[in-house]
């Protein structure tokens, strides 16, 4: 159910899923149901109920996104990155990289690019050595 990415703790994509579903519609619908359906039909402890879900998906909500934070974090979330260089006159040069093999492209439903600076480049160094006239 985790695993370790990058040295970072998070949970695998399956359980990421299921929680997050859990908590954006699953816990909610329920305890809204409990709720309406405890006030019609008089059933016990709806406060209790109502509660106990609200912790369970505050919870499990500040779960995975801690996880999603660390994942975002550890780069496993791009597939590569758009450098974006300066060049002369003012304009930009974009080049892709990418991470992995490029034949497993075909088979991804979507990629997802980090946009980068290119990294400083070294100062031009100009030759001023010249010959003297002997």
């Amino acid at each position: 159910m985790l695993t370790k990415v990058n040295g970072q703790l998070m949970l695998k994509e399956t359980p990421y899923n299921v929680f997050k579903r859990l908590v954006q519609i699953w816990i909610p619908a329920f305890s809204s149901l409990y709720f309406g359906l405890s006030g019609i039909w008089d059933l016990p402890a709806s406060e209790q109920v109502v509660g106990t879900c609200a912790l369970i998906a505050t919870f499990l909500g500040a779960s995975i996104t801690v996880s999603s934070n660390h994942y975002e974090k550890s780069g496993a979330a791009y597939d590569g990155q758009i450098v974006v260089t300066e060049a002369p006159e003012g304009s930009r040069m974009f080049s892709l990289e990418l991470d992995g093999d490029p034949d497993d492209i075909p088979d991804k439903e979507k990629v997802t690019f980090k946009v980068a600076d290119a990294p400083p480049q070294p100062p031009q160094i100009e030759d001023f050595s010249h010959e003297e006239d002997v």
